[in-house]
This record gives C-alpha cells, structure tokens and sequence, in this order.
C-alpha cells in the first residue's frame, strides 16, 4: 500500500479525503447489500415472539422478556441508520415502509429523522448540525438545562440522564418542526421548514401512537416491558455511541470530517450487533457505503493520514467526556479529546472487513 503524505498544517475537506482513499476501496463496497433485510426480519421477529411471551408468561418472567426484547430493539437504530443511508436497498417502495415500522418502534417519525440526520451530514459539528453540542454563544436558559441534564460534562459528572438523550431527542425536535419556522433554544438547529414535511411528521405521530395503541391493547400490564424498557435501552446505546463520535472533538466551520468525529474501538459484539457504528468517522467519509467495508477504510486512514485520524478505546473517549464544561465554546475552547490513532491489528482489520 502507498502511504499518502501531506503537509499537516494545511486545511483538507471531505473532498481531498474521499479523493485519496476511493480508489483503494471495491466497488462493493458501495453497493447495497439487500441480505442485511435478514438481520432486520430477525430482529423484528425477536420483538414478535417477545411479544406474544409477554402475554401468556406470568409476571415474573416479564423483566426477562423485556430484556430480550430490548437486545433487539437496540439493534434497530443502526440498521435504521443504515436504511437511510440507502445501504441496504434504495426502492423506494420497500425503504419507506420498512423505515415506518422500524423508526416507529423507536418512537421517532421517519420524516423527521431524515431531515436531521441529512442536517447533520451537511453541517457535521457546525453552526447548522441539529446534534451539535451547545455553545455559549447559545442564548436561553433551555441550552444550559438541556446539556447539564442530557450531556456529559464535568458538573454533572456520572449523570445516568445521558442514556435517554435519544429518547427526549425526538420529542424536542418534533416540537420545534411542528411549531416553530426558526430554531427555538431547546434544539441546536431545526431543520424542518416545508408545510408538506410538517404534514407528513405529524401524520407520522398518528401512527406510532396507533403501532403504541395496539402494543399497549394487546399486551395489557406488560407495555412497560414491550415497548417502554427497550426504549429507554435502544437510547442508552445509541448515546452511547453519539457522545464518543461527537462529542471529543472542536466545535467548527469546516468540512474537515477527521476533525469533526472520533471512530471508538469496542468489543468484536458490539460491532457485528450494531452494524460497525463504531467506525463513525470512516461513515461520515462514505455515507453510502456498506458498513462491513469500514473497517478497511480504517486500516486505509491509518496509513495515510495517521497525524488526523482518531480512534480510541471506548472508556478512554468517555473518560474525556466527562471534562467537558456543559456549553463549549465556539472557538474550540472546551476540552476536545486529543486522540491519538489506536490502530487495531492489521490482519485482524482486513478480516474484519471481508467478512
């Protein structure tokens, strides 16, 4: 392999990156991969089969349903993910539908995800990404409540509230597409403008409050465990996830995606269960790119821009989260990890990435 040199003091965009390392990777890997609709049948059936045990187990097996359930339910933020991103199949026909269901077990409307994560990839840890941190160039008392509660900082050290982030993300957000035309303060950036988006969120709420309705009918006393539990546990992994990726780096202006995103490593589990997430640099590089290949664009950073690239063990990236003030500052002055490259074995990246 070639190693790839620059000046580091120069500016790069997401443009010099992609230009350096597309012509390393296969053209599959920019394929959809329709096979990954049987880890999200599996998945699905899972949560089903949970669902009827739920309703003929006694209560004491409950708590251990719903903890089965949850496993699954964890899974399907990334996969959903992947679903966006147009990773596993682009019919139009089939994605919406399947995204409906998926999102709606999450209780997030899929409109309304579209719109802030397509945001967020535009305007990744900028002025305009709706899951930037807040700054305090924020005004209001909703930015300093909201990250002290929902953020980790260094005040609040330990705080067991970070784990709903992604429950309360989509109520906050909801509110501010369906009743606001700028974004009010309890959002970073809102997104959402068009009177035919607004329409379709909120007749996207109607049906998960029907999909909830008929759970909640169906299993009686037992909703808590079916639907209540996995929530909170799906939000509680995907913060787990969003803070390291996000929240370790400087506030900017710039498309420079090494310098907006942290990739974590994590147990082998974690990735095979949710789809390579870890790897969120090398996802924000290619965001149409299967995630079995991330791990090769890893190995690929790693040689070529190994003065940029950070990776970093998933305790250490949280250890750093918890020296942050709560509002950083927009002229980077907070307390952003300084990461250097943790290179995972070679052999056991081009593995990775076969498989």
């Amino acid at each position: 392999m070639t190693v790839h040199t620059r000046d580091l003091r120069s500016a790069l965009g997401h443009s010099d990156y992609v230009r350096s390392l597309r012509r390393n990777l296969p053209p599959d890997a920019f394929r959809p991969d329709p096979r990954r609709y049987l880890r999200i049948a599996l998945h699905f059936g899972i949560t089903i089969v949970g669902f009827v045990a739920l309703r003929v187990s006694p209560h004491a097996l409950w708590p251990l349903i719903g903890l089965v359930i949850a496993s699954s339910t964890a899974a399907l933020p990334f996969l959903g993910h992947d679903l966006s991103h147009r990773t596993i199949v682009t019919h139009r026909y089939l994605l919406y539908p399947t995204e409906l269901v998926l999102w709606s077990l999450l209780f997030i409307p899929v409109t309304l995800w579209r719109r802030l994560h397509n945001a967020h990839h535009v305007h990744v840890n900028s002025d305009g990404d709706p899951d930037r941190a807040y700054l305090t160039s924020d005004r209001g008392l909703s930015p300093i409540v909201t990250a002290a509660l929902l953020y980790p900082n260094r005040i609040t050290r330990y705080n067991p509230l970070c784990a709903l982030h992604f429950v309360t993300y989509p109520v906050r957000h909801a509110i501010a597409a369906l009743f606001f035309s700028g974004s009010p303060s309890f959002v970073a950036a809102n997104p959402v403008s068009s009177v035919r988006d607004k329409i379709i969120i909120l007749l996207e709420i109607l049906f998960i409050v029907a999909v909830q309705g008929l759970i909640a009918y169906f299993l009686r006393g037992a909703y808590l465990w079916a639907s209540v539990v996995p929530v909170v546990m799906a939000s509680a992994v995907s913060s787990w996830y969003f803070f390291t990726n996000h929240r370790l780096q400087q506030f900017h202006d710039s498309d420079d995606v090494l310098a907006s995103t942290t990739s974590v490593t994590v147990p082998r589990i974690c990735d095979i269960l949710h789809s390579n997430f870890s790897y969120h640099t090398e996802h924000h590089l290619f965001p149409a790119m299967n995630s079995r290949y991330y791990p090769m664009v890893s190995m690929l950073l790693q040689a070529h821009f190994p003065d940029r690239y950070h990776r970093v063990p998933m305790a250490a990236a949280w250890s750093k989260l918890w020296m942050n003030p709560i509002l950083l500052s927009p002229k980077g002055e907070g307390s952003p990890v300084s990461a250097a490259v943790e290179p995972a074995p070679r052999g056991r990246l081009l593995r990775s990435a076969a498989r």
